[in-house]
């Protein structure tokens, strides 16, 4: 399991960053992919392991005074918002990809029938 851990490390280095003096920026950014994938035999996150709950990605930002801060600053914000919609969704993606899989399990392994009868409740 380590050495699955540092590869996934090593690959997720080799696609954010650049060189080696930006290591320090992604590395935020890399634990939380890391602790945002859903694990392969428990399906669940490891954040809702170590914390028990579901990870807080946080809500759209809203930055209304940006005139006190640099270029850099608000590019920086910039990119951290994209960053951070695009993690939300696959992390989302990820969860119900996982969810899906369960049930396709689960179904196979209980032998699970589609029901014969037909509702009276319309929806």
């Amino acid at each position: 399991m380590a050495e699955s851990l540092v590869k996934r490390l090593s690959d997720l280095i080799k696609i954010y960053v650049k060189t080696d003096s930006e290591i320090e920026d992604y590395l935020p950014l890399i634990e939380m992919i890391l602790r945002s994938t859903t694990h392969s035999k428990l399906k669940i996150l490891p954040h809702e392991v170590y914390f028990g709950s579901r990870m807080n990605l946080g809500d759209s930002f809203v930055l209304n005074n940006t005139s006190k801060l640099t270029s850099d600053q608000c590019s920086y914000f910039e990119w951290l918002l994209h960053r951070l919609k695009d993690i939300h969704q696959a992390v989302t993606e990820n969860l119900t990809e996982n969810k899906q899989e369960m049930k396709a399990e689960y179904d196979k392994r209980n032998k699970v029938k589609e029901p014969t009868f037909k509702s009276s409740f319309r929806k």
